[in-house]
């Protein structure tokens, strides 16, 4: 029963993913275009470089890690495609997650039925399913960096030494996925810190060797950064206090996790109960709670508290535009379920079947209206595709055309990145609309030019086509309902 129902679940999660990529491709989005191109440049002589949107031409990445990038590049040889390489790597990623996830809760012969259930609810959440059926390097990351965290756990059971190199190398490529990655290694050295078993000079040491192991490639990669373009990682230092809207985008994360319907007032709701739920079960235990002392769920509280310190660090003095939502928190929640798994299994038998039967049946109405919603995502996306690999775009004609057809004159758009992704071409990006288009307009060298204008996914504050007509002095030429091709009359 218990193969049956893993193999059960696995290819309902597998079966949802790839229906929903049958059609249209894994979806896109400006991040997946960078890995692409990555990926592509690094087997055609041009290394770990990126695309020029306006040019054309290629120059070194240096705000991303090169490791998924890299990843694609590789499967691409095998398989043909970037495209079709991400879609099988992340469907197979998907997989080992569900099962990372389970011998977490598990481990040492605790409940199958809490275990699956568990690791159930969390990957068939159709925001996972999201983060998997996207060109991203959270699922290859997510899979790197709780297999490091096994091997951990590993060595400070066993001693053994081949854990942590084991560790230390996963780790180097987690980081090399997601910067992120750091709070694995601060997390790791912190359960060896506290691994009384060992000799001081024993955790030390262990402490020593995980850092350089996976922290030199990491290093390396930074200098390459600073030789080939004069800065570390191209992000600017500066100060942003975490607010409101990163706390109200969290709450909503957190609801639509364990339910996904985008309402506040309903994630709110759930969380509550949810909330309620784990303390009733904390009152028949707290005199006999000994989950202190449980490896794993005093690894994946450390994780969620330095991962979570990492995105707001992060957030506050380097990048204030990092959204508070289901794919950047997505680490931290993997920990968290974990842990209320985990500390569910080791205290089942110490509940109440009045508790246990809530508890049951909290879960299975969860996990079938998360598949059912699933199901009704990869359906939707199956029909009409999502984000720039959506359907509107592939069966536009007249983006066909001018792919076909690439234009000789300058090209102006609102939104290079999916002008990019359609047309294989270069294309600079429109103002603003808020700024002075009548100086713009002056400034512009006389030559002929023309604006490629997306309806759909239109970027940089630009609503609708009328309000580019209002604007600017062009004249309509080509398009439909998904693009319009405009000429740009000059003085």
């Amino acid at each position: 029963m218990r193969i049956f129902t893993t193999i059960a679940i696995l290819i309902f999660g597998l079966t949802c993913l790839w229906v929903a990529s049958s059609q249209w491709g894994i979806g896109y989005d400006p991040d997946s275009i960078i890995y692409e191109d990555v990926a592509e440049n690094l087997f055609s002589g041009h290394g770990i470089s990126r695309f020029e949107f306006a040019t054309g031409d290629r120059y070194p990445m240096t705000n991303f890690p090169p490791f998924y990038p890299t990843v694609l590049g590789v499967l691409s040889q095998i398989f043909g495609s970037v495209a079709l390489s991400a879609r099988l790597l992340n469907t197979v990623l998907w997989m080992c997650l569900w099962g990372i996830v389970y011998l977490f809760i598990k481990r040492d012969n605790t409940s199958h039925s809490l275990a699956w259930m568990t690791a159930s609810l969390l990957m068939l959440n159709l925001f996972v399913f999201q983060v998997f059926g996207t060109s991203w390097s959270e699922p290859l990351f997510l899979v790197l960096g709780f297999s490091g965290l096994w091997l951990i756990l590993n060595y400070i059971k066993s001693s053994a030494w081949h854990y942590l190199v084991g560790a230390g190398l996963l780790f180097a490529c987690a980081i090399l996925t997601r910067y992120a990655g750091v709070a694995l290694v601060a997390t790791s050295a912190l359960m060896l810190l506290m691994a009384v078993q060992f000799s001081l000079r024993k955790r030390l040491t262990s402490i020593v060797i995980l850092g350089f192991l996976s922290g030199t490639p990491l290093l390396l990669w930074l200098m390459r950064n600073v030789s080939v373009r004069g800065d570390v990682a191209n992000r600017d230092v500066g100060f942003t206090l975490v607010g409101v809207e990163q706390l109200d985008t969290m709450i909503r994360t957190i609801g639509t996790w364990l339910l996904p319907i985008p309402i506040l007032a309903v994630n709110l709701i759930v969380i509550g109960l949810l909330s309620c739920l784990v303390f009733w079960a904390w009152t028949h235990i707290r005199t006999t709670d000994d989950t202190d002392s449980d490896l794993i769920i005093t690894t994946m509280r450390w994780w969620i508290v330095i991962y979570i310190l990492f995105i707001i660090a992060s957030f506050t003095f380097l990048d204030p535009r990092i959204p508070f939502n289901y794919r950047m928190l997505l680490p931290a929640w993997v920990g968290v379920m974990i842990l209320v798994g985990r500390w569910l299994t080791l205290h089942w038998h110490r509940l109440s079947r009045l508790t246990k039967m809530t508890w049951g049946l909290t879960a299975i109405i969860l996990l079938v209206l998360n598949a059912l919603l699933s199901v009704n995502w990869s359906v939707i996306l199956m029909q009409s595709g999502q984000q720039y690999s959506s359907a509107i775009f592939q069966q536009s004609e007249t983006i066909q055309h001018l792919t076909n057809n690439p234009r000789i004159e300058r090209i102006y758009t609102n939104n290079n990145f999916l002008f990019h992704y359609l047309t294989d071409q270069p294309a600079d990006v429109l103002p603003f609309p808020n700024d002075n288009m009548d100086n713009w307009v002056e400034r512009l060298p006389d030559e002929p030019m023309l604006i490629v204008f997306f309806n759909a996914l239109s970027e940089r504050g630009w609503e609708s086509n009328e309000q580019l007509e209002t604007l600017l002095p062009v004249t309509r030429i080509d398009g439909d309902d998904v693009i319009g091709i405009y000429e740009l009359e000059r003085p």
